[in-house]
C-alpha cells in the first residue's frame, strides 16, 4: 500500500516544490552574496535531492536507478544551455573564460570512472568529500559580501521546497520498481523546472551556473551516499564478526560514461560559443537539446532494463 501512496504523492509533491521554489525567486532581486548561493548552493541542492531518492539500489547501484539518477544532471545541463543558446545567442553566457574549472574537472572524472568499469567503493567517498569541499567554497564570503544587507523575503518559501524536496525523495525511493520510468522522467522534469525558473525570473546566466552546478554535485553527493553505504555493509561485517569477503566495489560503471562526455560537450559548446559564428553556433546548440534529451531517454531505458 505504502509505496502506492508514495507513487501517487509523487507529481503533486514536485509541483508543489516547484510552487514554492518560484515563490522565493518571485521575492525580489537579493543581495549579489544571495544571487551567488541561488545559483551555486539552493538551486542545485533542490534539483538534486529527489533524484536522490534513487541511489538505494544495492544489488547493482550503477547498472539501474543509479546511473539514472546521477546521470540526469548532465542531461538537464544539455538541454537547458542548448535552448538558452538558442533563444538568447551570445548573451546567455557573458563569462566564457569564467567557467568554473570544477565542472570540467568532474566530467573527466566521470568519463574516466565510466570507462573503468569497475571501481572501489572509496570512490563514492572521495566523490562525497569534493562535494563537501565544492559546497563549501560556494558558500564562502568575502568582505565585499558581508557589508551587503541580508534580505530575508522569501525564504520561508525557501525551506518548505527544501522540505517538499525531501519528501519528493522519499516518495521516488518508496514508489514501486516497476514504475522506475515515469518516476526517472517526474523527477528530471522536475530538475529541469528549478532551473528553467531561474531563467524566468533571474537571468540566462544564473540559470547556467545553477544547471552546471547540479552537474557536478549530483555526482559527488550520489556516489557519495552510495560510497557510504558500501562503508556501512564492512563496518556491520566487522562488527558481526564475519569473514570479510571481497571488498565492495560500484560494477557497471559504464553507465557514467555517456554523462560524462554530454557534461564536457556542454562544456565545451559555452567555451566557444562566443567565438563561434552563428552558422556553428546554432547547430551545436541544437545538438546539446538532442544529446541532452537522447542521453535521457537512454538512461531511463537502461535502468528499466
Amino acid at each position: 500500500m505504502l509505496p502506492w501512496v508514495a507513487l501517487g504523492l509523487l507529481l503533486p509533491v514536485a509541483v508543489l516544490m516547484l510552487a514554492f521554489w518560484r515563490q522565493f525567486l518571485l521575492g525580489g532581486v537579493g543581495s549579489d552574496r544571495q544571487d551567488h548561493l541561488l545559483a551555486t548552493v539552493w538551486g542545485p541542492l533542490l534539483a538534486s535531492a529527489g533524484l536522490l531518492g534513487l541511489v538505494w539500489d544495492h544489488d547493482s547501484p550503477l547498472r539501474g536507478h543509479g546511473s539514472l539518477a546521477i546521470g540526469t544532471g548532465a542531461m538537464v545541463f544539455a538541454i537547458l544551455v542548448g535552448v538558452l543558446l538558442l533563444a538568447f545567442g551570445h548573451s546567455a553566457w557573458r563569462f566564457q573564460d569564467r567557467i568554473p574549472l570544477a565542472w570540467s574537472v568532474a566530467g573527466v572524472l566521470l568519463v574516466l570512472i565510466g570507462a573503468a568499469g569497475r571501481v572501489s567503493h572509496t570512490v563514492g567517498l572521495i566523490a562525497l568529500a569534493l562535494g563537501m569541499v565544492l559546497l563549501w567554497l560556494n558558500l564562502m564570503t568575502d568582505q565585499r559580501d558581508r557589508a551587503q544587507p541580508r534580505v530575508s523575503s522569501g525564504e520561508s518559501s525557501l525551506v518548505i521546497a527544501f522540505l517538499a524536496a525531501l519528501v519528493l525523495a522519499a516518495c521516488a525511493r518508496l514508489a514501486p520498481v516497476a514504475w522506475l520510468v515515469p518516476i526517472g522522467l517526474v523527477l528530471a522534469l522536475t530538475s529541469l523546472g528549478v532551473v528553467g525558473l531561474v531563467a524566468r525570473y533571474r537571468d540566462a546566466v544564473s540559470a547556467i551556473h545553477t544547471a552546471g552546478w547540479f552537474a557536478v554535485l549530483l555526482p559527488c553527493f550520489g556516489l557519495g551516499l552510495l560510497g557510504q553505504d558500501m562503508l556501512m555493509e564492512i563496518v556491520r561485517a566487522d562488527m558481526m564478526k564475519e569473514i570479510p569477503g571481497r571488498p565492495p566495489r560500484f560494477e557497471h560503471t559504464g553507465g557514467l560514461l555517456e554523462p560524462g562526455l554530454v557534461l564536457l560537450g556542454t562544456i565545451l559548446v559555452l567555451a566557444g560559443s562566443g567565438r563561434w559564428s552563428p552558422n556553428w553556433r546554432s547547430p551545436a546548440s541544437f545538438a546539446l537539446v538532442a544529446a541532452g534529451i537522447l542521453g535521457l531517454l537512454i538512461l531511463l531505458v537502461e535502468a528499466s532494463g
